[in-house]
């Protein structure tokens, strides 16, 4: 069906008017206060007789919204017989316009009354309108202002912080959990529902329902943590607002009144102010149905790639996360977009840049926010400290630091503490070189022979010949050995040298002993390892044995007789071989034991021993192995006890093993 009409062009020219209105109205500067949710501006002038009429009722408004966050401006206009007094309602501010700038930048002129009234996010909800639609107006703006509900996942380290900025700023209403729902059933009756503000309290048997969810994560991103506040609308289900921010484990509060402060002003969408308008002339057109071309405008945006130098950065969109870390690809608004990235330890960088089909990649060198720092000192594998903190051991090279001032201190219990303080520039490598004063003592050492004569004796410390007696020297702190030489006669003494102290030492030698050929080294200093000396040491060995024990046979235990061997062996260090012994049982005359082999003897004398056995018993002959470990015994005069257990196994046609304890008697040529 063809609807006519008539088709009107008017051409409307919009006269934009500053947020700051005059210098008696700022408009902005009200919406950030924290606690103003709506601010309301009356024009009025004594002698309007429906403005002081409607002075009640703006009584009464102010008075019913004020603790839900309305805020009432005055403007006196033109009205040299009010004075600019107090009308009585008692409003927030009042502002004298003499002279009407300001109801002429609101676009009001010399219309009287006229009210204006602002959402804290800027938008304006009534232009030029009365007390009415004001009021209308506010119980609209306060159905409709985010109140929150938190996510019950939230980390306990950020609700209560979260929960504390949100009533301080008390830009959105944050309502009560389950649980504490619960807990606000048992004194519903006295108390009105908490939702932790005062100012917003609701009446009592009033409950709220939450038209918004607010999540708060910590996001590893490198070695940092980022605080992320997301809100989402309960009737869109779309993001409505964002904030990201670096976590400080050490003011957590301070993190958190970043973070919020950041999402308040991503729900800001600019003060919008009044403007005057201009109407041309009404031009008339054609009557009856239009036809005009019609064309699909969808802007399906563009896919930027997003790098840095180094990797792993952090990357945001016009203040909101796009990336947790670089290399990344995303598709964006074409248009001009604030690109900022920012990584733990380097400088953040923010750019505007517009991004379209010819600029679709961002790739960004990260300056630096550090530098390093090397140490070397005199004499090295001192302790360094950076900044009060361990940092390892001289030479300490191209150690990372924050960029700016540091105090680096080398120190040693043996040395006196050296430091310097530099300054790191970003990039920067600082070279620290650093000698180091020893703590000193002092030495004396006289020599004497028996007799009370003093000597002229080489005086040695800690293995190195520094002087002769009389002698005296100042020496570094600490233990040290100290070896006093005359005509071949040593005195030891091991000292310890204390600061400021003297150690005087008189080395007592006895010069008519035998000379020594060669000056020994301290004992601390080069200990004398201990040489294997006793009969163990003797090349040929004859020795006797008995022993007894335990055997098994085809699976049948038996108690075995008593069996005496005797034999010889020749041992050079700790390889010792048997060439021959020989046994006998004495309970059976007719077994007889033959056999060779080699045995590995350890220094202490403890050895383990392997030998082919030969087993004859009622003519037949049996070859068996032999494993044992013992412990010989040095009794002097070349004799030895030896105490041993053997295991001899004969794999024949009846198998046979068996286990005995052996002690014996041998002599050393």
């Amino acid at each position: 069906m063809k609807l006519p009409f008539l088709l009107l062009l008017t051409v409307t020219l919009l006269t934009p008017c500053n947020a700051h209105a005059s210098d008696g109205l700022d408009v902005r500067a009200w919406l950030s206060r924290p606690g103003v949710r709506m601010l309301a501006v009356e024009l009025y002038a004594t002698h309007c007789k429906p403005c002081m009429k409607a002075v009640p009722r703006w009584k009464r408004l102010h008075e019913k919204y004020r603790h839900q966050g309305l805020r009432l401006v005055v403007i006196a206009v033109q009205d040299p017989g009010g004075i600019c007094k107090n009308p009585g309602w008692n409003p927030d501010d009042m502002v004298c316009d003499s002279e009407g700038h300001v109801a002429q930048a609101l676009g009001a002129g010399d219309e009287l009354p006229a009210a204006f009234l602002w959402s804290w996010r800027g938008s304006l909800l009534v232009r030029k309108g009365h007390v009415d639609e004001v009021e209308a107006a506010v119980e609209r703006e306060l159905a409709a202002l985010p109140r929150l509900t938190l996510d019950e996942k939230m980390d306990d380290r950020v609700r209560p912080l979260l929960r504390s900025e949100l009533s301080r700023t008390d830009k959105v209403t944050v309502l009560a959990d389950a649980a504490e729902r619960e807990a606000l059933a048992l004194i519903r009756a006295e108390s009105a529902m908490v939702n932790y503000a005062d100012k917003t309290s609701c009446k009592l048997g009033e409950q709220l329902a939450p038209n918004s969810l607010l999540k708060a994560d910590l996001v590893k991103s490198g070695r940092a943590t980022r605080l992320m506040l997301t809100m989402y609308s309960a009737d869109t289900g779309c993001l409505s607002g964002s904030a990201s921010v670096y976590w400080n484990e050490d003011r957590p509060d301070v993190a958190v009144a970043e973070a919020v402060g950041k999402l308040v002003d991503s729900l800001r969408t600019g003060v919008e102010m009044p403007g005057t308008a201009i109407k041309t002339a009404v031009k008339e057109t054609y009557i009856g149905e239009k036809e005009d071309d019609w064309s699909m405008k969808v802007d399906t945006g563009v896919l930027v790639t997003y790098d840095s130098e180094p990797r792993g950065a952090v990357v945001l969109l016009d203040g909101k996360l796009l990336c947790q870390r670089t290399p990344c690809t995303r598709t964006v608004p074409a248009g001009l977009h604030k690109v900022e990235m920012q990584k733990e330890q380097f400088v953040a960088k923010l750019e505007s840049l517009r991004l379209n089909s010819s600029n679709k990649s961002v790739s960004w060198k990260l300056v630096p926010d550090f530098g390093w720092i090397s140490v070397r000192s005199e004499p090295s594998g001192l302790a360094v400290a950076v900044n009060g903190k361990p940092a390892g051991k001289t030479p300490l090279n191209r150690r990372q630091v924050a960029a700016g001032p540091h105090q680096v201190l080398v120190n040693d219990p043996l040395y006196f503490d050296r430091g310097k303080q530099v300054q790191v520039e970003r990039g920067e490598h600082q070279e620290v070189e650093l000698t180091l004063k020893p703590r000193v003592g002092g030495l004396v050492v006289q020599a004497k022979d028996l007799a009370g004569n003093d000597l002229a004796a080489d005086v040695y410390l800690n293995g190195e010949r520094v002087g002769e007696t009389p002698f005296s020297q100042q020496v570094i702190v600490g233990q040290h050995q100290v070896l006093v030489q005359a005509e071949g006669k040593r005195w030891t003494k091991t000292v310890k040298m204390r600061e400021k102290q003297v150690e005087s030492l008189v080395a007592e030698l006895d010069v008519g002993e035998p000379p020594i050929d060669t000056v020994a080294p301290a004992p601390e200093l080069a200990p004398e390892k201990p040489s294997e000396v006793g009969d163990r040491e003797r090349l040929f060995h004859l020795g006797v044995s008995l022993s007894e024990g335990l055997g098994v046979v085809s699976g049948d235990l038996f108690r075995s007789n008593v069996q005496m061997r005797a034999g010889a062996w020749l041992k050079w260090h700790w390889l010792r071989w048997e060439p021959f012994h020989a046994g006998v049982a004495l309970e059976s005359p007719n077994a007889w034991m033959l056999g060779s082999g080699v045995a590995i003897d350890l220094v202490a004398g403890l050895y383990l021993r392997t030998a082919l056995e030969s087993l004859l018993e009622g003519g037949s002959a049996f070859l068996g192995v032999e494993v044992g470990a013992g412990y010989a015994f040095d009794l002097g005069s070349g004799w030895l006890m030896d105490a041993e257990i053997d295991a001899t196994y004969w794999p024949s046609d009846v198998s046979a093993v068996q286990i005995e304890a052996r002690l014996g008697v041998r002599y050393g040529f």
